[in-house]
Parts: C-alpha cells; structure tokens; sequence
C-alpha cells in the first residue's frame, strides 16, 4: 500500500495485480474509492478460507466503482486452468484501465503443496503469470507476499527474480552446504505438480491434467460465485 501512495505521486494510474493464495483485502480496501488505483486479486475463496473477503460483487464505491476486481477460485486450481484465466482478465485490465506503472504482489502460498493453501500451481506456471505482466512492457514492480512452504517461496522468487531480468536457470541446484539438505529429495528448482495432488481436486476441476483437462465451471447469479 505504501508503494502504490508514493507511486501515485508521480503516475496518474496505478494497477494493483495480486496472485497470492489469499484475497488481497488490505490495498483493495485502502483504494476502494479512487479511480486512479485498480486492484486485481486472484485468490482461493469459500469454506472459511481467510480472510473471507473478495467475492466478484466487490466492485469499489463512489470514483472507485468497477476499480476493484475480484477473481475467487476453488481450491485445485492448477497451471491449466490458472494461467489462462489470468492472461485473458489482465488482458482485458490493461486495454480498459491503461495504468501507467503496474505493482505485482507474488504471493508463493498459491503454489502446490503450500502449508496453508490449497492451490496447485507449479514454480513455471506462477512464473508464467508475472511474465506475462511484463510483456506489456509497463513499468512494474514486483513484491513479495505469503508463502508457508519455505523451500517453495525460495525456489519461487529466485525463478521469478530470473524472469524479470530475463535470465535462464540451471533447474538443479547448487550444492551449497548450510541448505541443500532442505531441498530434498530431488533438489531442483522447478517443483512437480504430481497427478496425485492433482487428482484430489478432480471432483471440481473434472478430468486433470493427467487425463484430458476440462475448462473450469464459472457459476453466476449469487453472492458466492466462485470459478
């Protein structure tokens, strides 16, 4: 929120881009009345999940109608159905709101395996989604945010560090001797998504990955729809 103030002091339009597991409530509120700033959060939503906020209706108030956008998801949300689904809606942001600097928060609890989400994206395809930010070639900065499976959010940022700068990583890591031990058992960087975890969700997301993949359901028309 600091960062997005003092940007606002030199661009007239700043976007908020939030794809931690958890719905971005603190700027979404912080900005819900100003159209100069618009946030989007992608985020597990429903069953208690925390912080219980960021369903589709809401929108913003006053100038900051339609500013705040909210994209609530299931839990199982893997690479296949993810990724897309970001690239369409951040099309669409960028073509109509034409902000002037761009704020990515890079939450890693959104990855598999995380300690307190419940989604299942791999280290590529959460890359993926900051890459596809900076194609469109607006000044942007990129934040950290949660993640509870340490070895994930390490293995994340340093990817992600590299996308930004345009740099290729060797996927196994380097034996260094106070942490490689914690990078077992395969000591990569990049994590597998296994069909196992893939098919715990196979109720919601319909044949996975490790069959034919189907599109995810989008349900309408009341105060809890979820994607």
């Amino acid at each position: 929120m600091i960062c997005i103030l003092v940007l606002l002091r030199h661009y007239t339009r700043v976007l908020y881009v939030d794809i931690d597991v958890h719905h971005g409530d603190g700027v979404e509120e912080a900005f819900f009345t100003t159209n100069r700033v618009m946030t989007v959060s992608f985020h597990q939503y429903g069953d208690d999940f925390f912080p219980g906020s960021g369903n589709i209706h809401s929108v913003g108030e006053g100038l900051g109608k339609f500013h705040s956008i909210n994209v609530p998801m299931k839990p199982g949300m893997n690479d296949e159905t993810y990724v897309p689904l970001f690239k369409n809606i951040m099309n669409k942001v960028i073509e109509h709101f034409q902000p002037n600097v761009v704020v990515v928060q890079c939450g890693a609890d959104s990855l598999v395996n995380d300690k307190l989400g419940n989604f299942n994206l791999s280290t590529h395809g959460h890359g993926e989604c900051v890459n596809h930010m900076l194609k469109y070639g607006v000044p942007t900065i990129l934040l950290g945010g949660g993640g509870y499976t340490i070895t994930n959010v390490s293995r994340c940022w340093t990817y992600e560090t590299a996308v930004a700068l345009n740099k290729t990583l060797d996927n196994n890591l380097p034996k260094i001797e106070n942490y490689y031990e914690h990078y077992n058992p395969d000591f990569k960087l990049h994590l597998t998504v296994s069909c196992l975890f893939r098919l715990v969700f196979e109720h919601f997301l319909g044949e996975t990955s490790c069959g034919k993949q189907k599109q995810p359901r989008i349900f309408t028309g009341n105060r809890n729809t979820m994607l």
